[in-house]
């Protein structure tokens, strides 16, 4: 092992030798290239002397549009410039095409008999060409220096006529006609650059297996292994020193990096498999060999040294690949990282090198922590693994900004480096210090927030600074799960977008106020759906309203609504979408409210019905509709005044869902049994009935005064209004008769039909009568359905068989009849007075209302005919016939009596009905008791009708004779 160490002092003291005869290499070629530009110089003035007889002056500018080679007949040849030469122009200013950094010479000129050697453009006085012309000199055009792309600087200021500018390293200077690039020229580059890295890279991977193979009792095992792969990277750096300085600058370019890929594979060989070294003289002589190869890739600006370097320090940790050394690939990797940063830091467009140096460490560390990580080597990980972070976490800060790509990189890096280290800090808590990961995850978001503020202080605010605040924030938010549970985690979320919301609006910044609302998006979703008292794993007794989630719920409503007030305060600073975003916060805390106060209620008769041993389902749904419409109110009651539809659109849908469900439960079973007037189905409806109707009257009162749009709400809240009030109270008839029975022990069936109906009938008559007083017509019609839906009930009623006991007139259905017709009767009644007074519109309602009432008692007379006689029968003989018989003459009868009262009253409708009536009547007897009849029936049915159809026609005679002329 002494040996070996030995052996590196000694590579390590030789490689900065090379650089220091380098450097006297390079003082040589400084003075040789300051001889080359006094040869220029004399040149120039030897041109001067021989074309002076022509009448030329030598400021006839220089011939840009022909090469450089038609002046060899002239005498004047192209100075050959080293490369050391060509390293002190760039020292002095000129800049190297990238096109011509790598490029064999020969690319450059066209002409095959031109020495290998890199010219400059220079200033020639005159041409050939120039002097044969008979034109008279132009004004010279003093030529631009000529920038990395080729193109003219115009920013730079032109070279005088007559001055040689400075030699550039290839500088061949601006070409009119420039050719394109064949399929010589890309064979030329595949032969002389591809193949250099290939093969480089094939020695290199080679290399390493021979490092990392296990020979046994050979005699090459384990040191003499070392030592070949330092001798073999001695040999790769002196041959790339030997051929950088010639033609062959690519190989020599490319044999440089390998050289320093092999002493990357020998340093780590020589631990991590051999375990030849401690792990205290590996690290620094990683750390040095990184810091060799980054000075060789800057001294020589060359990136082919600088990608073959980090390439071999990313390839060696897969090839000598080891579990049996765990704890060398993290110091390594800092060294690998720490090289790729300070050289992709000194050339600012080789930022491609830190980064992909940062790609290779996530990939290894993953493989590391699969393949060797233990618990034992936590304090080990953490300490290098925080060193690989601040590298990557300081280092793209000093990045230069080349394009807007690197700018999106640099930011990429910036995000992933924090996420993956709070990763791996998370891991390597586990297994006892649970504890810490949550302070460890604050501690990096803090780091971040306070290295985002710094750095948009020194370099504006650009993709990278946002996004490292960005990463501040997702830790953040990920150290309240880590840390806390339960409903912990949303008051910790919530209190970090309130705090990050309201700081982007004092201090203007967007991202502030977008991270804010994305941590207040995540407590919303956790609120709304994993925080509701039945979604809370067993074993947790939870206590209505005292209880974490419901605390957690109500903080949520809070914060959206004051954020939904300050926001307006900052509107002119605002952008114009995000200077509305108050009103969908109000939105969402109306939303979430009512969700978290239902959702509690719930919980509630759950909990105490699971104490009790009582269900108290039905309970909780009538007091969540009583819910329902009270919150529906008022949130429609504050969209109202604030003007703002989609809160007063939220306040409708709440309250027409409480309105549903009271009607729902107000027909269904009672909770706790049935008490008339006092019950809990009652109670909830006419809490449902009183918030709808005092709505209906704010309304209306505003309307008055000129405020509100009560026309939009008042029709319809009424008619809300009176429906549910309509089923309340018609349950309440429904429930009442079974009570009667239940309570007086006897059969009042019959005594339900007839009742609900005539509730009906009284409801629909006052609708009517309210409606038109109000002149609402929505009101009215809803009147008229009822009372049609009660004609209807009394019409079913009346002809489907009765199975109680019968007595002739005075039972339940004929009684019922009577009741509707009565109604109909008032109704029209009270119309025909108003309309007197011209207040309603005593056509359109007294016509229709009268027929009703006289064709359902017409109906109701038929059947009680009939069931008097169907009685007889069981008594009788010739039951049939008498009922038969009797229908006639009642029908005869009622048509004569209808029409005689049409006559009286001078209505026409009513005599038109009549003779309907009697039109049926005599159908019936000339059709029906013509053949069902005997004898006798048919002489009194015919006589009857005989006779009634005479005194009618006596009447319309009469009437016709007294006013001849009058058109009824």
């Amino acid at each position: 092992m002494t040996m070996l160490i030995v052996i590196f002092a000694l590579v390590l003291i030789a490689i900065p030798v090379s650089f220091v005869m380098g450097i006297v290499n390079h003082q040589r070629t400084n003075q040789l290239q300051h001889r080359v530009t006094e040869l220029t110089e004399l040149l120039e003035n030897l041109g001067h002397g021989q074309h002076g007889g022509d009448g030329v002056d030598a400021s006839s500018g220089p011939i840009d549009d022909a090469p450089f080679w038609t002046f060899l007949g002239s005498g004047l040849e192209p100075v050959p410039v080293t490369d050391a030469a060509a390293g002190e122009a760039m020292e002095e200013g000129a800049v190297v095409p990238p096109s011509q950094q790598d490029v064999d010479p020969w690319e450059l000129g066209k002409p095959p008999a031109l020495p290998p050697t890199r010219t400059t453009s220079p200033t020639y006085p005159v041409s050939v060409a120039s002097r044969a012309s008979k034109k008279p000199p132009e004004e010279p055009r003093p030529p631009r220096p000529i920038s990395h792309t080729g193109r003219e600087d115009t920013n730079t200021p032109a070279t005088p006529a007559g001055v040689i500018p400075a030699l550039a390293f290839g500088a061949a200077g601006p070409r009119s006609h420039p050719h394109p690039r064949s399929m010589v020229d890309l064979e030329r580059i595949f032969g002389g650059q591809w193949l250099s890295w290939i093969g480089v890279l094939a020695l290199l991977v080679g290399s390493g297996f021979f490092l990392g193979v296990d020979l046994g009792s050979s005699v090459l095992s384990g040191l003499p292994q070392v030592l070949i792969g330092v001798g073999a990277a001695v040999g790769f750096n002196a041959m790339g020193r030997y051929w950088s300085e010639r033609r062959e600058r690519i190989l020599g370019l490319c044999l440089l990096g390998g050289g320093i890929g092999l002493l990357y594979l020998a340093a780590y060989a020589s631990y991590g498999f051999h375990q030849l070294v401690p792990l205290a003289f590996v690290f620094p002589l990683l750390l040095v060999v990184a810091t060799v190869g980054a000075f060789m890739a800057l001294d020589r600006n060359s990136l082919v040294i600088a990608s073959l370097t980090l390439a071999g320090a990313s390839v060696t940790p897969f090839i000598l690949a080891s579990g049996d050394a765990p704890r060398a690939l993290l110091p390594y990797l800092v060294a690998v990282n720490l090289g790729a940063v300070l050289v992709g830091q000194r050339r600012g467009g080789w930022t491609g090198l830190p980064a992909s140096s940062f790609a290779v460490s996530v990939l290894l560390v993953a493989t590391w922590f699969d393949a060797q990580y233990v618990p034992e080597l936590r304090g080990f990980a953490f300490f290098f693994l925080a060193g690989s972070w601040l590298v990557f976490a300081v280092a793209p800060w000093l990045w230069e900004r080349t394009t807007e790509l690197w700018s999106y990189l640099r930011a990429m890096v910036l995000t992933l480096n924090g996420l993956m280290f709070a990763l791996a800090c998370y891991v390597l808590l586990e297994g006892g210090l649970e504890s810490w990961q949550g302070p460890m995850l604050l501690v990096l978001a803090t780091a971040y927030v306070i290295l985002s503020r710094i750095m948009r202080t020194r370099h504006g605010e650009d993709a990278a600074t946002r996004l490292t605040f960005c990463v501040g924030v997702a830790l953040a938010a990920l150290f309240a799960p880590v840390q806390f549970d339960q409903a912990s985690v949303t008051l910790v979320w919530l209190a970090l977008a309130a705090v990050l919301v309201y700081s982007g609006l004092r201090e203007r910044d967007l991202w502030q106020r977008v991270s804010g609302l994305a941590v207040l998006t995540l407590a919303l979703f956790r609120s709304v759906l994993f925080e509701i008292p039945q979604t809370v794993p067993m074993g947790r007794e939870i206590l209505p309203i005292w209880n974490a989630e419901f605390v957690a719920g109500v903080a949520l409503v809070a914060v959206l609504v004051w954020l939904a007030r300050i926001y307006p305060r900052y509107e002119t600073t605002l952008r114009p979408e995000e200077a509305l975003l108050w009103r969908p916060l109000q939105v969402l805390a109306a939303g979430v409210g009512i969700e978290r106060a239902s959702a509690e209620l719930l919980w509630f008769f759950q909990w105490r019905g699971d104490r009790l041993g009582i269900e108290f389902a039905l309970t909780a749904a009538n007091w969540l509709a009583i819910l329902w419409v009270i919150y529906g109110a008022a949130v429609l009651l504050r969209g109202e005044k604030s003007g703002f539809r989609a809160l007063r659109l939220t306040g409708e849908i709440v309250l027409a869902g409480g309105a549903v469900l009271s009607g729902f439960m107000a027909v269904g079973p009672v909770p706790g049994g049935y008490w008339p007037l006092f019950n809990l189905t009652l109670f909830q409806g006419g809490i449902a009935v009183v918030f709808l109707g005092g709505l209906f009257w704010w309304f209306h009162r505003d309307d008055l005064e000129g405020v509100l749009p009560a026309s939009y709400y008042g029709s319809p809240l009424l008619i809300a209004t009176a429906s549910l009030l309509l089923v309340t109270l018609s349950a309440e008839v429904f429930r009442f008769v079974p009570w009667l029975e239940t309570r007086f022990g006897r059969d009042f069936g019959v005594l339900e039909p007839f009742a609900l109906a005539s509730f009906w009938g009284v409801y629909a008559a006052a609708a009517i009568v309210w409606g038109t007083r109000r002149k609402d017509e929505p009101l009215r019609i809803f009147g008229d359905l009822v009372l049609a839906l009660a004609t209807l009930s009394t019409i079913t009623l009346v002809l489907s068989p009765s199975h109680v006991e019968y007595r002739p007139i005075l039972n339940a259905t004929f009684l019922e009849g009577v009741g509707i017709v009565a109604i109909l009767g008032g109704l029209f009644w009270w119309f025909h007075r108003e309309g007197r007074d011209s207040k309603v519109p005593t056509e359109y309602y007294g016509a229709p209302l009268l027929l009703a009432a006289l064709v359902l008692l017409f109906l109701e007379v038929s059947v009680e005919v009939q069931s008097f006689f169907k009685l007889r029968n069981a008594t009788t003989a010739g039951g049939e016939l008498q009922s038969m018989l009797g229908l006639s003459v009642t029908w005869a009868l009622y048509s004569g009596a209808v029409i005689v009262s049409g006559f009286v009253r001078r209505y026409r409708p009513v005599r038109l009905l009549g003779i309907s009536l009697l039109a049926l009547t005599v159908l019936k007897v000339f059709v029906v008791d013509l053949q069902a009849l005997d004898r006798g029936y048919r002489i009194v049915a015919f006589l009857v009708l005989g006779v009634l159809s005479l005194a009618i026609s006596v009447l319309y005679q009469r009437e016709r004779a007294a006013t001849p002329r009058e058109a009824e």
